[in-house]
């Protein structure tokens, strides 16, 4: 459950563009326009926002913002996910890729 001064968010972003980045040591994985970063194996605990990209389907959509933590990709806990098995998630979604995440209030 989240902590008391954090709230659950979840939408639903329809799949156009994704590629993966590398910038400053640190690898992040772009899908609907959402950059994500983290994961077992990171010096984050947990998949994480790093950017929503202008003009994508995710900043059309208005709901996810840099800093959420992915809790639930398409249904699949992340507790425990590396990047890369986010990835995957994200890569088996036929049209479109659900999100549940968790913003600090």
């Amino acid at each position: 459950l989240p902590a008391s001064n954090s709230s659950v968010i979840s939408t639903y972003i329809y799949k156009k563009i994704s590629h993966s980045v590398q910038n400053d040591n640190a690898f992040a994985s772009v899908y609907a326009g959402i950059k994500l970063t983290g994961g077992i194996g990171s010096k984050w605990q947990g998949i994480y926002v790093q950017e929503v990209v202008p003009g994508s389907p995710a900043s059309e959509e208005g709901t996810i913002q840099p800093n959420d933590k992915i809790v639930y990709i398409c249904g699949k806990c992340t507790l425990g996910m590396t990047l890369e098995d986010a990835v995957k998630v994200c890569e088996s979604a036929p049209r479109t890729v659900r999100f549940k995440a968790m913003r600090l209030d």
